[in-house]
């Protein structure tokens, strides 16, 4: 990918002195107007910008009008982009543009007269080091598997729980499940986790994590699970606080000590969420059997496709709590989201509820029961080695698993 900038400014004409050494540099240049850019739907800017987050691409904000109105619409810009700008070209040292400026994460902040010798070096510094973190990345071992709902409810938490205590307890792969709601966290309710810290602190203290340090984040869930949380019962951060621009290092470090990682993303999209799909080597959309679920299940696909450039072969559409009764079938949905096929999770809520009231997953308590073997067939998609044959129905019957003091209900 080559080298490239984009230029934020209200109009083209205003930034010629800032464009033309740019371009004699051999750096293609790209231009978006403030106007432009209120225009856009959060999605569609969030996705635009984290893609140039992860790329050979310097964002510049040449916040240079003057004016009390001018700069009010700027610090309004850079409040929205947040984590996005590398850059900032200021008209004159604001005291509130700068501070917006670094709370954002800007890796430089040039006041006019500008030096163009100067920017150009800062341009190719910001230019190496994401060519490193991108090196890096690539060079990593785990696997990445972000699992989502579809829409609320659809038990994206419980799949992706099962999915890493499959792959630790079953397969002896070193996992991380990451979970990233940092408002209202789910995993504890399904696994006896050995509490570790905040995900949000790593954020914030990306620069001295070490090994050590990292161990102090992770909570425990058996010999092989290790558990990254974005909730500790202890308040409820907003979603700006969060350090989004970090994510990424954070998460490339992650890589070097885990063969997986399973991703419990939240269903809401902001730099965080939208960075964990874009490096995913896998997306679970998990889906349950509904017309709503369908309609929004289908939005979702399109919005992997079009906008976050997500191929097909990484999507895998998971329908949980599946029913064969049910009036929409499996074929119907692959029909309404364009898809080759689907995965199916068995419907068995007294294996379900077992789980969540023991804290344990199914592979150790119910590793007979059809929904476990479900669970089994998504674990081998990531690598897990789970995976049995079938049990024959006489093997169901003369086999068949009792579930400790509910066995009477089945």
């Amino acid at each position: 990918m080559s080298d490239s900038i984009l230029l934020i400014a209200r109009d083209k004409k205003s930034i010629e002195h800032i464009a033309r050494p740019l371009s004699s540099a051999g750096l293609t240049l790209k231009f978006c107007s403030t106007d432009a850019l209120r225009l856009k739907s959060e999605s569609t800017l969030i996705a635009e910008m984290a893609d140039r987050m992860f790329n050979d691409t310097v964002v510049i904000f040449a916040a240079i009008d003057q004016g009390s109105l001018h700069e009010t619409r700027n610090i309004q810009t850079l409040r929205r982009l947040n984590s996005y700008i590398d850059i900032v070209i200021a008209h004159q040292a604001s005291p509130e543009l700068f501070r917006s400026a670094m709370q954002g994460g800007v890796k430089d902040f040039l006041v006019e007269p500008i030096s163009v010798e100067e920017l150009k070096k800062s341009v190719q510094s910001i230019l190496q080091n994401k060519r490193q973190r991108q090196r890096k990345m690539e060079s990593t071992s785990a696997r990445i598997s972000s699992v989502i709902n579809a829409r609320g409810g659809a038990g994206n938490t419980f799949i992706a729980t099962q999915l890493a205590a499959t792959l630790a307890d079953v397969s002896n792969h070193n996992t991380l499940l990451f979970d990233m709601d940092v408002q209202f966290s789910g995993t504890k309710n399904y696994l006896d986790v050995k509490a570790g810290q905040n995900f949000l602190e790593a954020l914030k203290n990306i620069e001295s994590i070490d090994d050590l340090a990292l161990q102090g984040f992770l909570g425990h869930a058996g010999n092989r699970l290790r558990i990254l949380s974005g909730h500790n019962d202890k308040s409820i951060p907003l979603l700006e606080e969060v350090e989004a621009a970090n994510f990424e290092p954070l998460l490339r470090i992650l890589c070097t000590k885990f063969q997986n990682i399973i991703i419990d993303v939240p269903r809401y999209l902001d730099l965080l969420t939208v960075s964990a799909l874009q490096n995913s080597d896998d997306v679970f959309l998990t889906m349950t059997q509904s017309i709503d679920q369908v309609k929004d299940a289908s939005k979702l696909i399109q919005f992997f496709r079009e906008t976050l450039s997500i191929s097909e072969n990484r999507i895998h559409v998971v329908i949980n709590r599946y029913q064969k009764k049910l009036e929409i079938s499996t074929g119907d949905i692959c029909k309404a989201l364009n898809i080759k096929s689907a995965y199916t999770v068995d419907y068995d809520s007294i294996a379900a509820s077992f789980c969540l009231s023991e804290n344990k997953p199914l592979s150790t308590v119910a590793s007979k029961k059809q929904i476990t073997y479900a669970l089994y067939q998504l674990e081998e998609i990531v690598g897990g080695t789970a995976i049995k044959e079938r049990p024959s129905v006489l093997d169901r019957i003369f086999n068949r698993q009792s579930l400790p003091f509910i066995e009477a209900f089945e």
